[in-house]
């Protein structure tokens, strides 16, 4: 990961120089040291401090046994930080963000409510020392935060063709980073596979009906079957995202690292979801590092113990298992496009994609 910051100055009448980013890539940089330094003394265990580090902080070393062990899993990506763990670090802002998607209040408030959560979200991308994963996401909310001040509205798609066109074109260098390419095809697979609203602006209107006949025919509402319900929708929902997730991104897997891990599809639904709650855990117990009692630091760093070793031993036994997937799988870059083109046709077949 790069440790070095691009310089963007800016020079006043006086002759004088200010680095915005320079010194933002510092600061950001000894306040990680900070988090670092108190983390290691709330009373994490080795192996729970490790997760940590890499779930919050971007600092993780690949060959390490865990590390190891959540890529035979299939679930490394969990580990890295990408836009999974910037979305949980932006639920924070979620009501000011509602409020600049919604278009509530003056202009003026709405344009100081984004540049605060955007110099949030990229003081915490330097926090994690620039990452092209979660560049790629705070670029996409970047850009919907800022469409939010025209009339229009983007879509996913939209949002994602935007974001990669921006970064290629100050750092075209990045075509070739494998967390960006991961990232942005896992990305693709979402906008192109996953997107309820587009698939609601697609479908057709429904016929108007006669209130009195709706009113009529009204079924008695179930609390209980509707919370079930929707229950349901969100664990299909996360299925289908951890598909097609799979899909678009195991050919470079295999391309780069020559291994195929089947069950990648079963673990990455529960891995993902369970992580994402300690994650959450995680930025609560930072915060409480720093504004709340020990005695409540020490209690989530308990927590975060037992819940990081279920999930650690549970791999070690699904593993042992199931297998660490194929091995030597190593695919060409044709294999690669002739995959890429079999999900294209798929995909316009379902008429999801129109050329």
């Amino acid at each position: 990961m790069p440790t070095t910051f691009t310089v963007y100055s800016v020079i006043f009448a006086d002759g004088s120089c200010y680095d915005f980013i320079g010194h933002l890539g510092v600061t950001s940089q000894v306040f990680a040291q900070m988090v670092a330094q108190r983390l290691s003394s709330c009373g994490l265990s080795e192996e729970a401090l490790e997760q940590v580090f890499a779930l919050t902080l971007g600092h993780r070393d690949t060959s390490s046994p865990l590390m190891q062990l959540f890529r035979a899993s299939g679930v490394s990506h969990v580990m890295a930080l990408s836009g999974l763990h910037l979305g949980i670090f932006c639920a924070a802002f979620s009501p000011f963000i509602a409020l600049v998607r919604r278009k509530m209040g003056p202009m003026t408030v709405r344009i100081a409510v984004i540049f605060f959560v955007l110099l949030a979200v990229w003081f915490y991308v330097c926090i994690a020392r620039w990452p092209m994963s979660m560049v790629r996401a705070a670029t996409m909310l970047s850009i919907s935060l800022l469409s939010a001040l025209t009339p229009y509205r983007l879509r996913l798609l939209e949002v994602w063709l935007l974001s990669v066109m921006l970064i290629l074109i100050f750092t075209p260098r990045s075509a070739t980073d494998i967390g960006f390419q991961l990232s942005a095809m896992a990305m693709l697979a979402i906008a192109l596979c996953c997107d309820r609203e587009g698939e609601k602006e697609n479908e057709p209107a429904p016929l108007p009906q006669d209130p009195t006949s709706l009113q009529r025919n009204r079924p008695l509402r179930n609390e209980e079957n509707h919370i079930w319900k929707s229950a349901k929708n969100v664990v299909v929902e996360w299925v289908k995202i951890s598909f097609w997730c799979q899909m678009f991104t195991a050919p470079l897997v295999a391309h780069y690292f020559g291994t195929f891990v089947p069950h990648a599809i079963v673990t990455s639904v529960v891995v993902t979801a369970y992580t994402s709650a300690v994650v959450y855990l995680c930025f609560i117990l930072i915060a409480s590092l720093f504004i709340l009692p020990a005695f409540i630091s020490e209690f989530l760093a308990q927590s975060i113990n037992g819940l990081l070793w279920i999930q650690t031993e549970a791999l070690r036994a699904f593993t042992a298992f199931a297998g660490t997937g194929l091995e030597g799988v190593k695919w060409s870059w044709l294999a690669v496009a002739l995959w890429y083109a079999c999900i294209t046709l798929f995909i316009m077949q379902r008429g999801r994609l129109r050329l």
